[in-house]
């Protein structure tokens, strides 16, 4: 049997590189597991936070919320919504495969008095990644969640 006697001038710049290593490989973890593009809301009363900032009004809790898979790939599927994304700064195409919250508010000051309007918000973990504003009336459609002016 070999018994290994290692100094501290030998142990110490062993000890450096592994401590050194460990950092990086955290910090490369964080960076990439929060996308500069995302906002993080902690929940849904963060979710209407959001929503007030852009101009909305909205009742203080969702009317649904709903927990969903996308599917892994986005530009295939639902390559309009994808692109709606993109216009708002958000990183919807990147989170393929993913599960993710859905949160819709009923919106009460849309304009021109419309009560069929409604703010949708997805979020993956704390991160909002997509978001729209649907009409339901036969002349809606899907918009983008800044405040038409």
């Amino acid at each position: 049997m070999r018994v290994l006697h290692l100094s501290r001038r030998r142990l110490l710049p062993v000890l450096l590189f592994v401590l050194a290593a460990l950092a990086a490989a955290l910090f490369f973890a964080l960076r990439t597991s929060h996308s500069p593009d995302t906002v993080p809301i902690p929940d849904g009363s963060g979710c209407a936070d959001y929503l007030e900032k852009l101009g909305w009004e909205v009742a203080p809790d969702p009317i649904e919320t709903l927990q969903l898979r996308l599917p892994e790939d986005l530009k295939a599927s639902c390559g309009d919504y994808v692109a709606l994304q993109k216009a708002q700064g958000l990183p919807f195409a990147d989170y393929g495969g993913q599960t993710v919250c859905r949160y819709t508010f009923r919106l009460t000051n849309y304009p021109g008095g419309r009560t069929d309007a409604q703010a949708n918000l997805l979020l993956c973990g704390s991160a909002v990644i997509a978001g729209d504003v649907m009409l339901l009336g036969a002349d809606g459609g899907q918009f983008p969640l800044a405040f038409p002016k």
